[in-house]
């Protein structure tokens, strides 16, 4: 309603501007203005109100006939004061990706990146079968009965580094509660990988899967890149996902959370 109400007297000052700017003995500074100008109205139209005080410092800009020379770094100042203001703005909003998003199988309940599946609307796990990154075979279906964790990384992925010790705590705690925790290693190189859970220590089964066939069976429940955390509950059902490095900083916060998000959910 801002815009639609504004837009009548906005376009014909930027002309006006424009014109008393091309009377300059500058060349080429009308054409700028009127980029400027057309910049500046196209920002206006996104922020909306917010981008009322700027409005409001072109008009009296106009309205005082500053010196040309003055007056166009004052309105490109302006117009990239909106822009970063957009800019945040945008970035804060959401959107599709690793973020949560409300909606049917996917409630935000725990906090930032995770997201709590409710129970009437949980999914099945995908079979899936495959061999371990030390070589034994290992099917998800014959972990069904108590809560399972699946954890998604890569060796190449500098946040799966930033959590491992924290998995590394969880297992232990996981483990005490009934709990399995199982890695699973997508888009890597079987060495790479092997290579990882040495350094680490890893103490817990990794299945190797380098075309991300679980991953794509998984479909909108699947991780669009390490690192990514499956909850799946005593019936096999995915209960809760956590979207990129577990929350906390610290691993014994990591473990904490993890531990508790399974008492939740399972």
């Amino acid at each position: 309603m801002m815009v639609a109400m504004m837009m009548p007297s906005l376009v014909p000052m930027l002309w006006r501007y424009q014109e008393a700017v091309g009377k300059t003995s500058e060349p080429g500074l009308g054409r700028l203005t009127a980029l400027v100008g057309m910049g500046y109205f196209f920002v206006w139209t996104l922020c909306g109100i917010a981008a009322f005080p700027a409005g409001v410092a072109l008009t009296t800009i106009e309205m005082q006939r500053p010196d040309v020379s003055r007056a166009v770094p004052i309105v490109v100042g302006v117009v990239v004061a909106v822009a970063v203001a957009a800019a945040v703005a945008l970035a804060g909003a959401g959107g599709t990706g690793l973020a949560p998003e409300a909606g049917t199988g996917q409630v935000p309940a725990v906090g930032p990146g995770v997201a709590v599946v409710p129970e009437a609307e949980r999914r099945p796990l995908p079979a899936f079968t495959g061999q371990t990154l030390e070589g034994e075979p290992l099917a998800l279906a014959s972990l069904r009965g108590r809560p399972l964790v699946l954890n998604f990384w890569a060796s190449w992925c500098g946040p799966c580094r930033a959590e491992q010790e924290g998995l590394e705590l969880a297992n232990d705690r996981l483990a005490g509660a009934g709990a399995r925790l199982v890695g699973v290693n997508i888009r890597d190189d079987r060495g790479a990988a092997a290579a990882y859970l040495e350094e680490f220590g890893v103490g817990y089964p990794s299945l190797f899967d380098r075309p991300g066939v679980l991953a794509a069976r998984l479909g909108a429940l699947g991780p669009q890149a390490p690192p990514y955390t499956l909850v799946v509950d005593d019936q096999g059902r995915v209960a809760a996902r956590v979207f990129g490095v577990l929350p906390g900083g610290r691993p014994e916060t990591q473990a904490a959370f993890l531990a508790d998000l399974v008492g939740q959910v399972t």
